[in-house]
């Protein structure tokens, strides 16, 4: 009788609990489908641990420093890998610019794309067309945008961050068509 009696009632608390699980994973979906981010992707090779950041604006301006960065440790690998960046919807981006290899001792980092993406539509930017919708800062860097090679220039024995800004009126109207293409 007591087998019986425990039985059932451990048949019941299983079947209690997996009701709860089911109803917390179709919450979280829910979630997750209200949460649209447009996406930006660096694919790159960063051969020293280091930090990336992001800025972006929501106008054309380029006031970077109005808002916080988006930033994002990386491994150091001689491999490429793919550096995601999310940018909420309701925060829909115009321009953009990357502050690459905060690393003092960071060697060149090669960048093979730069990637936009919103709600499954995509736009990317590789070799010579990167350079039409972004530049360098020359004062920091030197940069070979064919092969999507960039390095920190040292002055006085001082490495420099590389910057990487936007074209605005070319980076701008692209963004503009991904977000309104149907």
């Amino acid at each position: 009788m007591k087998t019986k009696f425990f039985t059932l009632l451990l048949s019941v608390i299983l079947l209690s609990c997996n009701g709860d699980k089911k109803k917390e994973s179709l919450d979280l979906t829910n979630q997750v489908e209200k949460e649209d981010t447009f996406n930006v992707t660096l694919d790159v090779v960063v051969k020293k641990e280091d930090v990336l950041h992001m800025y972006y604006t929501t106008d054309t301006a380029t006031n970077f420093g109005d808002k916080a960065p988006i930033s994002i440790g990386v491994k150091g690998s001689e491999a490429s890998q793919k550096v995601v960046f999310q940018i909420p919807e309701v925060d829909l981006p115009k321009v953009l610019r990357f502050d690459v290899g905060n690393n003092l001792d960071q060697d060149e980092i090669i960048i093979n794309s730069i990637t936009l993406e919103y709600l499954g539509k995509t736009r990317s930017f590789v070799g010579k067309e990167m350079a039409f919708f972004f530049r360098v800062d020359e004062s920091n860097c030197d940069c070979d945008i064919e092969k999507g090679l960039i390095k920190g220039k040292v002055v006085d024995g001082k490495r420099s961050t590389p910057l990487i800004y936007p074209h605005d009126q070319n980076l701008s109207a692209e963004i503009d068509k991904l977000i309104k293409q149907k």
